[in-house]
This record gives C-alpha cells, structure tokens and sequence, in this order.
C-alpha cells in the first residue's frame, strides 16, 4: 500500500494576491497528480499480471 501526501499551506494573503501564492505550490500539485497517476498505474499493471498468472496456473 502507498500512502501519497501532499502538503499545502493556505497562504496567508490579500485576496487580490491570491493566485500568485497558488501558482507557487503548482508544482507540488502537479508532482502529487502525476505521482498519484504513477502508481495507480503501477498497481493496475501488477494486478493484471497476477490475474493473467492465476488463469495460467489453472489451466
């Protein structure tokens, strides 16, 4: 099992600013996006081979 965090502050400025303090924890985001992607990835792939395995194992 993966365990995936991701940590965000809330940016503690002027409304108008707001964007600006987003776009700088973009990065994170997109690096916990494309993690999340990876390993679900990961574990469809393993989770196939093992199904494909246990139909050969039968037979």
């Amino acid at each position: 099992m993966t365990l995936l965090v991701l940590i965000l502050d809330a940016p503690d400025v002027a409304g108008t600013q707001l964007g600006a303090a987003l776009s700088q924890q973009l990065p994170q985001f997109i690096a916990f996006v494309l993690s999340f992607a990876l390993v679900s990835i990961l574990w469809w792939h393993h989770h196939r081979f093992f199904r494909c395995l246990d139909h050969l194992i039968q037979v």
